[in-house]
């Protein structure tokens, strides 16, 4: 299996299938992650198409080096195209609330882990956009601390301190209310 920046080379050369490829690795990742964020499936739909034209044109006229992460890249043109469709929409959307919505084809799955969702949006309800966008890029997205650091313009390491300090205090939380339904049993 070729790697990202391998398959970008490839495609660099005037290989179109090599971006087919690396469209297929990455498509349902940044539509899920569109969709989390605009909620309309049809307006995800073109924001994603925007994305993956402007991935293109961009790819055909500029070198990557090897220390080049195109998860990252290609977030932050999702990223920056939500927020363009933001600026130019009328209807005015809880961005909170929608990011933390799982975007599922089993419904059924969706349904059992409401409850568990919930709680877990309370919890970072306190949480900042930042923090909350790291949580939910590694959560989530399941993406590695050094592609979010990319993607967040910030360090390795506090990328890494964001979501230690958030799962401890999920983990506290959760002593708590243990010891807490004990105490009333």
């Amino acid at each position: 299996m070729k790697t990202d920046i391998e398959l970008i080379q490839s495609f660099q050369g005037w290989n179109f299938d090599a971006f087919w490829v690396i469209y297929e690795r990455y498509i349902d990742k940044i539509f899920v992650y569109i969709l989390r964020k605009v909620w309309e499936r049809e307006q995800a739909e073109d924001i994603c198409s925007q994305v993956w034209m402007r991935a293109l044109r961009d790819l055909e006229k500029s070198e990557k080096g090897q220390d080049f992460y195109f998860q990252a890249w290609i977030y932050r043109i999702a990223h920056n195209s939500v927020i363009d469709w933001y600026r130019t929409c009328k209807e005015s959307v809880s961005e909170e609330i929608l990011e933390s919505i799982p975007i599922s084809e089993d419904i059924a799955w969706s349904i059992d882990t409401q409850d568990t969702l919930i709680r877990v949006e309370k919890y970072l309800e306190n949480c900042k956009e930042s923090e909350k966008n790291i949580l939910l890029l590694r959560l989530w997205d399941e993406m590695s601390y050094k592609e979010i650091a990319e993607f967040v313009w910030k360090s390795e390491a506090a990328c890494k301190q964001v979501v230690k300090r958030w799962i401890e205090k999920l983990k506290a939380n959760i002593v708590y209310m243990l010891i807490f339904f004990v105490c009333i049993l």
